[in-house]
Parts: structure tokens; C-alpha cells; sequence
């Protein structure tokens, strides 16, 4: 199976200034990660997206991955971080998103993305997303 790497959610400039870092799970396999973009530049994006539209189970399914992403993100934080999270309401917003940190769960963001999480939930039976983006790699 195709490798990725976790990422930890938050980094620090320089100077001490928290950012948030939208996404856990990295794709390390690159020809994986050029599939994935050209599905992307095909549509696939929105064709996704319109399935989540018009499938409620499909679209209930997504919104748990994305809730399950967000509660993996938050949990990786360290206790130290994770009160810098909440004493910044900007951080605290941008620690509320799924799958690369979208607010809408209808939405997909990246396919990469949402492959990875997939990849890292596979013993777990992957995610709802992935497992269409597996079924277009597969075609």
C-alpha cells in the first residue's frame, strides 16, 4: 500500500508566532500523488462533491471522516498547544476544520488529502471519500 506521513498540526515561526498546519497526513508516494492531481484537473473534485450531494449515507459517512480528522488533528496537539489553540480564536477556528481544515464538510478539498486520511484509517476500513477515490485509481 502507498505511504504517507503524519504532520503535526501546528507550527512555530521564528519568532514564536503559532500557525496551523491543515494537514496530518501527507501522500509519500509520488506517483500516487501525480494520479491524484490528474484526477483533480479531470474534476474529480467536483465530481465527488456531487455525489456527497446526492447520496445522504455517502454524505453522513464524509461528514464522520471529516469529524474524525478534526478530533485526530486536535488530539495530536501537545497540553502546552493545545492552550495556544484555545486562547487564539483565529487558531481555535482553524483547529474546527476536517480533511485539510475546510469548515464545510460537504466539501473536498484535495483528493491527496483525503487519500492520505484514507491510507492512515486502513485498518479501520479507510474513509468514505477514499474509497471512491480508490474506485477511480482502480478504473
Amino acid at each position: 500500500m502507498a505511504g504517507y506521513e503524519t504532520i503535526y498540526p501546528l507550527r512555530f515561526d521564528d519568532d514564536g508566532t503559532p500557525t496551523p498546519f491543515p494537514t496530518i497526513y501527507w501522500l509519500t508516494d509520488e506517483d500516487l500523488d501525480r494520479r491524484l492531481a490528474d484526477l483533480e484537473r479531470l474534476g474529480h473534485i467536483r465530481k465527488i462533491e456531487q455525489r456527497i450531494a446526492a447520496d445522504s449515507t455517502l454524505r453522513h459517512r464524509v461528514h464522520a471522516d471529516h469529524a474524525a480528522y478534526r478530533d485526530a488533528r486536535r488530539a495530536m496537539l501537545t497540553a502546552d498547544d493545545r492552550r495556544v489553540v484555545e486562547a487564539s480564536p483565529s487558531l481555535s477556528r482553524s483547529f474546527r476544520g476536517g480533511v485539510g481544515g475546510t469548515a464545510d464538510f460537504d466539501r473536498i478539498k484535495c483528493l491527496q488529502a483525503h487519500y492520505a486520511h484514507h491510507l492512515a484509517r486502513s485498518e479501520r476500513g479507510g474513509t468514505a471519500a477514499g474509497r471512491v477515490i480508490e474506485g477511480w485509481l482502480n478504473d
